[in-house]
């Protein structure tokens, strides 16, 4: 079973954070976090690769971003089960999720 992995980049205005692997354990939940918290761009994209899931913690963290930090957020995420997860809440719209 694949751990998670993140990939973390930085250009000028945007971050990009490319995750891999399945988002499982609350180290995993809190590796995220951080990597979310420390963004100090305007703009973060965040690709999710194989995730089927998402902790609360880290749909909170998110939606601090986007209120608190006024951040420009953009998800991809390539698991419908996950997207699905993300429409049910009806978080879609508001995070700016995209499925690919």
């Amino acid at each position: 079973r694949s751990s998670m992995t993140l990939e973390i980049t930085n250009n000028g205005n945007d971050s990009n954070i490319v995750v891999s692997g399945v988002i499982r354990s609350v180290e995993d939940s809190t590796q995220l976090n951080e990597a979310i918290e420390s963004v100090s761009t305007p703009s973060l994209q965040i690709v999710i690769l194989d995730s089927f899931s998402m902790t609360s913690t880290v749909i909170g963290t998110l939606l601090k971003c986007t209120h608190a930090k006024k951040i420009n957020l953009n998800i991809k995420v390539h698991n419908a089960r996950l997207f699905t997860l993300f429409d049910n809440l009806n978080l879609v719209g508001e995070l700016n999720i995209k499925k690919v």
